[in-house]
């Protein structure tokens, strides 16, 4: 299964949305590990003095926008992050409730099995709301213009 990076660069910017949106502020995690993630990615020997950098939400967010074909500039790496975070805030909000659910869930029992999850999350629709953001987007086209795009 082909999963666009974009859509992975938000699954990894989603904990830090989730906190923005629950704080009304952008959590100063996002921007150490982001910043930490540039400073490996430009420079590939600190990736073994930042121990563990690779494994962060940030790292991963950084080498998806990299996939993407986005020009190895800081600056426009840092642009197209700061889209695809807003579009994660945005997928959020549209099913914020079903986060909410979720989140009284793990508070109680503090890790969740596949089967737990979906059970918290199966009585919410998901996908509706969340594709309506990315296709606003335009990270995500309908059926009906992919098959007018191909006649």
């Amino acid at each position: 299964m082909f999963v666009r990076p974009t859509s992975l660069a938000q699954v990894f910017l989603a904990g830090f949305a989730a906190e923005h949106l629950l704080t009304g502020r952008r959590p100063r995690q996002y921007d150490v590990e982001i910043g930490m993630a540039l400073l490996a990615h430009f420079d590939p020997k600190l990736v073994e003095i930042f121990d563990g950098i690779e494994f962060t939400d940030g790292y991963g967010a950084v080498r998806q926008v990299l996939r993407t074909g986005v020009r190895e500039n800081e600056a426009e790496i840092r642009r197209e992050l700061q889209r695809l975070y807003g579009i994660a805030c945005e997928s959020l909000t549209a099913v914020w409730p079903a986060v909410e659910a979720l989140a009284g869930v793990l508070l109680k029992c503090e890790e969740l099995d596949e089967d737990a999850i979906e059970e918290v999350l199966g009585e919410f629709g998901l996908s509706i709301p969340v594709f309506a953001v990315q296709r606003a987007h335009g990270l995500m086209t309908t059926a009906a213009a992919e098959h007018r795009a191909g006649s």
